[in-house]
């Protein structure tokens, strides 16, 4: 019954990437420069092109071998055209790229109204937004069914901030973001997923992140649940206090996010798990304490010495859950174990050693050299159940039904094993004193002191 090992890994520090648009473009129209005005269809363009202050412009199947320039309170709207270069906005009202337009460079966006980009759009640098003056109401950034092969960061930013089913190939970063509503949502990210300091409610939901997912410091927290992070996963809770990081010992509050690691709880803490999906194994350090309402673990349980473990509420383990020292280990309430649940040298200082009440244990339920509290009761066990050699009890088992033997050998204190249904041997030997035995229904043999 040994405890597998764990890996131990940092959590990343939340460094979001700097954000060049002041300076880094904008600089005055050239004078080969085409400027833009009005319905412009199927044309090539050679050069920049400049949508100038205050005009609309429409372009649909165009081509454009340089830059987008767009400047103050000035619209533009693109339907499957191409831009070899950047799309660059200042102080303007409206980016609309959409049609499966295709962006060779960046959009970069300062102090702009809206930004758009939708409908099977490539970008294939970064979109970038700063100091966006959208009303609360209004989108500052809306990218919805694009492919970005760079970077997705919005900064001090008002209005509302979306990101919907997108491929992006680097990280989403949203930071400082001064209004929201915010919506992360759907998006295939090959880097990292940063939500840092930012103020208004959204959801951080159904992501598949290969990097970290960070959210720190926002007023209020966000919703963050069904991702799937093959990074580390730091969330704060609602009271903005720490979360998980798979790999690396935490603690706290956990809510209905996907850890796709191991997840393990620093030892001396405690951490609260609801509706969480651990894709390893759970791991508790010697004293810590983990209670769990609806989980799935696909791994094992372990927990060390001084450690205790309650799942509650029809949680999952793949696994078996394996306690050595601990002071206790709970399953009740619609539990169920894939593996087997073993308990050796438990010392019952919280309450139960072993408390497995209806419960689901498709292998075996074993308990071994333990002290305390060792109760079994109205579980269905595909194996065995053994308790053997412990020290001072007492013990219930009742009403269990159990594919395989009861054994109950050499344990010290009072015992009762009424009403279980047997499918193999029922044998208690050697027990002091022996315990009340009656009302079992055995298919096998009855062996009793």
């Amino acid at each position: 019954m040994n405890l597998h090992s764990q890996r131990l890994s940092q959590l990343t520090a939340f460094r979001p990437a700097a954000i060049c648009l002041i300076g880094c473009f904008l600089a005055g129209s050239a004078a080969a420069d085409v400027i833009l005005r009005g319905t412009i269809e199927g044309r090539v363009i050679e050069d920049n092109a400049v949508i100038p202050a205050g005009a609309s412009t429409i372009l649909t199947n165009t081509v454009i071998k340089g830059n987008l320039l767009v400047r103050g309170n000035a619209r533009v709207v693109s339907a499957g055209s191409t831009i070899e270069g950047n799309v660059q906005s200042d102080r303007s009202a409206l980016i609309d790229i959409g049609q499966s337009t295709l962006v060779k460079g960046n959009v970069q966006a300062l102090r702009t109204r809206s930004v758009f980009l939708r409908t099977g759009t490539t970008v294939e640098g970064s979109v970038q937004i700063v100091e966006s003056t959208a009303p609360a109401n209004v989108h500052a950034l809306l990218v919805q069914d694009t492919t970005i092969k760079g970077d997705l960061q919005a900064e001090k930013s008002s209005g509302q901030i979306r990101a919907i089913d997108n491929d992006i190939d680097g990280n989403l970063q949203f930071t400082e973001n001064r209004t929201g509503e915010y919506a992360i949502t759907d998006n295939e990210i090959k880097g990292d997923l940063q939500f840092s300091k930012n103020k208004g409610t959204g959801p951080i939901t159904g992501n598949q992140v290969a990097g970290n997912l960070q959210s720190n410091e926002n007023t209020p927290a966000p919703t963050v649940s069904g991702n799937v992070v093959s990074g580390n996963l730091e969330v704060e809770d609602s009271d903005g206090g720490p979360g998980p990081g798979p790999g690396a010992p935490v603690s706290g509050n956990i809510g209905p996010v996907t850890i796709d690691d191991d997840l393990t709880i620093a030892g001396n803490t405690t951490a609260n798990l609801k509706g969480t999906i651990i894709q390893g194994n759970l791991i508790l350090q010697p004293g810590a304490r983990v209670v769990a309402s609806g989980i799935r673990v696909e791994g094992n349980v372990q927990a060390g010495a001084g450690a205790s473990v309650d799942l509650v509420r029809s949680s999952v383990v793949l696994g078996d859950v394996q306690g050595v020292a601990t002071t206790s280990i709970q399953l009740r309430g619609g539990i169920r174990v894939g593996g087997n649940v073993q308990l050796q040298s438990g010392t019952g200082t919280r309450g139960n050693a072993l408390l497995v009440q209806d419960a689901i244990v498709d292998g075996n339920v074993q308990a071994e050299k333990s002290a305390g509290p060792i109760r079994v009761t109205a579980t269905r066990i595909g194996g065995s159940l053994q308790v053997v050699e412990n020290t001072s009890g007492k013990y219930d088992l009742i009403n269990n039904d159990i594919t395989g033997d009861l054994q109950f050998f050499k344990n010290t204190g009072a015992g009762k094993i009424i009403g279980n249904r047997v499918g193999g041997n029922l044998q208690s030997k050697e027990n002091t004193p022996a315990p009340l035995v009656r009302k079992n229904t055995v298919a096998g043999s009855t062996e009793l002191e």
